[in-house]
């Protein structure tokens, strides 16, 4: 594959890039829309993502400051492999996580180093072979990370299961690759957290020879019931319950070799409740082959 197409962000990155928890994923733009023409297409993401917050939005979506500097860094694997020219396997790894907090008046610092919560998932192609692919997955994510009360966390402590919707395209305009995704599904999360909506779009094209290529992907979660009385509400936090998050994330890719893509991102939140206010950024490189 010599394309440049990008991800939607998935994972919750995808809102303050790919955020943290998990609420399913698309790999990429191209293994979505393209189907390969031979069985075991291989695709491996490895990233580094991070995010530094002094700010929150509260329960009502007002921004307030935090009582404590909270930073966090991740170092994630995102596979697919494609089972057939119809049935992808997924799985999301942020297999190295380095959380802290900060207070302003002492400058105590604590600091954890954790796993966090992987996910794994299937996608089935409804339409292989098409100009436009639909595909409909399912996504689980394992509470393999660490869960505190306070900010110093690297997973929620909770077992969710997310159903996907998403469709996407690709065209040549003035001999240069488009591609466009959108997305839907519902998060359904354990131990008294509430269901999410999720929902997301993305689209880019490629610039310069084919060596450059941009995107832009605007990605949201919407919390589904009445937070009155709810437990585990955390607003400095990226694993709150009752958590929402209206974001956009530009990127920039850049083609080293025909299957081997450099990444450049940045996630700005928009509006949200119950998580932070602060931007996000990301560097990855992104692998694609065909192994059969």
């Amino acid at each position: 594959m010599t394309n440049l197409n990008f991800s939607i962000q998935s994972y919750y990155f995808s809102l303050l890039l790919s955020l943290f928890p998990t609420f399913g994923w698309s790999q990429t733009a191209e293994s979505s829309i393209d189907t390969p023409s031979k069985i075991a297409n291989l695709t491996v993401l490895l990233a580094e993502r991070w995010l530094v917050s002094d700010s929150h939005f509260d329960g009502k979506g007002e921004i307030r400051d935090n009582l404590v500097e909270y930073g966090y860094y991740s170092s994630l694997i995102e596979v697919e492999y494609a089972l057939s020219e119809q049935l992808a396997a997924f799985l999301h790894f942020p297999f190295l996580n380095y959380t802290y907090s900060v207070t302003p008046l002492s400058l105590q610092k604590e600091a954890i180093w954790k796993t966090g919560d992987p996910e794994i998932g299937m996608m089935y192609n409804f339409s292989p072979g098409r100009s436009l692919s639909v595909r409909a997955g399912l996504f689980l994510g394992l509470p393999l990370g660490f869960y505190g009360q306070g900010a110093l966390s690297t997973g929620d402590g909770e077992f969710n299961q997310m159903i996907k919707l998403e469709a996407g395209s690709r065209d040549r305009s003035f001999d240069k690759d488009i591609w466009w995704t959108v997305y839907t599904g519902i998060n359904n999360r354990t131990l008294q957290y509430a269901e999410e909506f999720v929902f997301g779009a993305a689209g880019g094209r490629q610039l310069i020879q084919e060596k450059l290529a941009i995107s832009v992907s605007l990605d949201g979660i919407k919390a589904i019931g009445d937070s009155n009385g709810a437990k585990n509400i955390n607003p400095q936090s990226l694993f709150s319950n009752f958590r929402e998050l209206l974001n956009i994330t530009p990127q920039l890719g850049f083609q080293i070799h025909p299957s081997l893509q450099a990444r450049i991102e940045m996630g700005i939140p928009i509006s949200g409740r119950n998580i932070f206010t602060n931007p996000s950024f990301g560097l990855s490189l992104f692998w694609q082959n065909e192994i059969l």
